[in-house]
């Protein structure tokens, strides 16, 4: 089989057709499957895809199990897959452009050496009713891996890779990566592949990627956001030094470009520690910030935001 798309889906039933519509309009010449992983939700989410299941025989709904939680459910669900490509639609995202996978395999076909392909895609705040286009100043190919490093820049709704390369990766995750740090599956995947191969980008917007305040990066609880953050940030210095273990260089330019990332990172979770009165961490993750700190600016950059946060500022500098 050529393809196989890979939904994870929990208590999504006001965004699951959309999701599973988005991908059955794709215009294909290649067989290909789509593989749901429903994690024992308490609406309707299931009887939908069971629906679905029942109505396309491209359609594979994985046996129902208990609730398995955010990542392992997404490696369940991404390991069944049987297709030579994987791509990623979450149950709350969609498709809006019909020949995302015949462009995305026709690239990864002639660019044997390249390990993933992506685009761009609108953002939807659902709090707000607001579209945005996502910003494509980062939008980094070929050799990305420093790049990564710095900030997660592919949208898994975007993104189709090699499921060899795919199965790589979760080996070297699963023997890096501590159960207590598992918080996101696609950040780790997506720096085992760009160590593994070359990352194409096709300027093309995908699809909509939902802002949802009840998702794991973006939720209005506060000490659950600064343990996902702090979660990145450790995955983030992990395979970092891993690659320099191997003997993987970084560039000046790169190295400015992770430091400021990371320093801003950084800083969310301080100012994250901040609100929620809990000085101990915010202390240790701002002296861990020094780390990052590559010239003088950085020092600087990381003073004044103390002297806001000393002086009780509600404008913090750099947040």
């Amino acid at each position: 089989m050529k393809l196989s798309v890979f939904v994870v889906t929990y208590n999504q039933e006001k965004y699951i057709r959309q999701c599973l519509d988005g991908i059955l309009m794709q215009d294909v010449d290649f067989d290909y499957e789509v593989v749901i992983g429903e994690d024992h939700g308490t609406d309707g989410t299931r009887a939908i895809c069971e629906e679905y299941a029942a109505k396309y025989p491209q359609v594979r709904l994985l046996p129902l199990i208990e609730n398995l939680g955010v990542v392992k459910n997404w490696l369940r669900t991404i390991s069944a897959c049987e297709g030579e490509y994987i791509a990623l639609c979450e149950g709350d995202d969609y498709w809006t452009y019909e020949n995302k996978l015949m462009e995305q395999v026709r690239f990864l076909d002639s660019n044997k050496d390249y390990s993933l392909v992506y685009g761009t895609s609108k953002l939807f705040y659902e709090a707000t009713g607001e579209y945005t286009d996502r910003s494509t100043s980062e939008c980094w190919q070929g050799d990305v891996f420093p790049y990564m490093l710095g900030n997660n820049f592919v949208l898994p709704l975007s993104a189709m890779f090699r499921k060899d390369a795919m199965m790589d990766a979760i080996r070297v995750m699963k023997e890096s990566v501590p159960d207590e740090h598992w918080k996101t599956a696609d950040y780790p995947l997506f720096l085992t592949l760009a160590r593994l191969g070359k990352f194409g980008y096709i300027p093309h917007s995908y699809g909509v990627y939902r802002v949802l305040a009840s998702s794991v990066s973006n939720t209005g609880d506060k000490k659950k956001n600064a343990e996902f953050r702090e979660s990145m940030l450790y995955i983030t210095d992990l395979f970092r030094k891993m690659y320099l273990q191997d003997g993987g260089k970084i560039s000046k330019e790169q190295k400015r470009y992770i430091c400021n990332k990371i320093i801003y990172r950084n800083l969310i979770v301080c100012e994250l520690y901040r609100e929620l009165k809990m000085k101990r961490k915010f202390y240790h993750r701002f002296f861990a910030s020094f780390r990052s700190a590559s010239n003088f600016t950085d020092i600087k950059t990381l003073l004044k935001y103390y002297l806001c946060y000393l002086f009780g500022k509600k404008t913090i500098y750099g947040i």
